[in-house]
C-alpha cells in the first residue's frame, strides 16, 4: 500500500472497523466510519503491520513452548511413577479440606457510595443515577454497573455528556495474563458506548499500572475526538481494573468532556482515588 493516498482503509487486523493510512503506513487511530474526519495531525503514528518474518518468529516462539510443555508432562509423568512403585514411600496424611467463600456479586448504592459489601466501596460523583445489570448483549463489558451523569457537561448540548461507571466485568471477559490490556480494552469499549453517537475517533490505550490498598491494577486512558458540523471536539476516557478474585473484576472507568466544570472535574477524580476496599 506504499503508493496508497492518506486516508481511511479496511483495518487488516479486524474487519469490522478501518484505520487511518499516513501515506506510509497505518497509525494508532481507528473509525467505525470510512467518511469519518482526519485524526489530529501531530498523533499520525505510525504503527506497521506484522511483516512475513514477524509472524515467523511468533509461531516459532509458540512452537518452543509447546515442546517444553510436552517435555515437562513426560517428566512429570515419569517422576509420578517412580514415586508410585518406591517400596519405602512414606504414606501421606490426609489434608483438611479447605473452603472457598465465593465473593458477593451484587453491587448496591447506598448515600452516592457503590458498594461491594465486604469488599470494596467506591464513591460517585454528584450526577443523575442508574443502573444495569447483565448487559453484556448490549456493551459486553460489564455483568453489572452503576453509571451517574454529570449535567451541563454534554458537548455539543445533544451530545453525550461526562459520565462515571462502576461495575463487575461480565464473567471470563478478563484474564490475569492479559495484565495492563484489561483496562485498554475497558477504555475503548466505555469510549465507543458513551460517544459512539457522535462517530468518534479513538486513540491508541496509554496503559500504566497502579497500586490501590496494596492491591495491583491497571489503568488505561484514551483520546477521543469527532465533530459537530465542521467544529472539533475532544474528550478523555479512563478505565481502572481490578482484580478481585480469580474470576470477578472490578471496573472503574470516566469519561471526561471539554464542557465540564472544576467541580465536575474534582468529583471524578475524588471517586478515583476514593475507592478503598474491607
Amino acid at each position: 500500500m506504499a503508493d496508497k493516498p492518506y486516508g481511511w482503509y479496511d483495518d487488516p487486523s479486524t474487519s469490522d472497523r478501518f484505520r487511518w493510512w499516513d501515506g506510509a503506513g497505518w497509525t494508532s487511530w481507528v473509525s467505525t466510519s470510512r467518511d469519518a474526519p482526519s485524526p489530529p495531525a501531530p498523533d499520525r503514528r505510525v504503527t506497521p503491520v506484522p511483516t512475513l518474518t514477524d509472524k515467523v518468529i511468533r509461531w516459532t516462539g509458540w512452537a518452543l513452548l509447546a515442546g517444553v510443555l510436552i517435555f515437562a508432562l513426560i517428566a512429570g509423568i515419569g517422576v509420578a511413577l517412580n514415586r508410585r512403585d518406591a517400596p519405602d514411600a512414606l504414606p501421606t496424611l490426609p489434608s483438611e479440606p479447605g473452603t472457598i467463600v465465593p465473593l458477593p456479586r451484587n453491587l448496591s448504592l447506598e448515600s452516592g457510595v457503590v458498594v461491594l459489601p465486604g469488599v470494596v466501596s467506591v464513591p460517585m460523583p454528584d450526577g443523575d443515577f442508574d443502573r444495569a445489570e447483565s448487559d453484556r448483549q448490549r456493551d459486553g463489558l460489564f455483568q453489572q454497573r452503576y453509571f451517574s451523569y454529570l449535567p451541563g457537561s454534554e458537548v455539543p448540548h445533544n451530545a453525550p455528556g461526562a459520565q462515571v461507571h462502576v461495575g463487575i466485568a461480565a464473567g471470563g471477559l478478563m484474564h490475569p495474563q492479559y495484565e495492563g490490556n484489561n483496562a485498554g480494552l475497558a477504555a475503548t469499549q466505555i469510549a465507543y458506548q458513551v460517544f459512539g453517537p457522535t462517530r468518534p475517533l479513538v486513540g491508541q490505550p496509554e496503559i500504566t499500572e497502579v497500586e490501590i490498598d496494596d492491591r495491583s491494577a491497571w489503568q488505561a486512558s484514551v483520546r477521543v475526538t469527532y465533530l459537530d458540523g465542521q467544529t472539533q471536539h475532544e474528550a478523555e476516557v479512563t478505565a481502572l481494573v481490578v482484580q478481585l478474585d480469580e474470576w470477578t473484576w472490578l471496573v472503574w472507568a470516566g469519561a471526561s468532556t471539554e464542557k465540564m466544570t472544576d467541580q465536575q472535574r474534582a468529583e471524578m477524580a475524588a471517586s478515583r482515588e476514593g475507592i478503598a476496599f474491607a
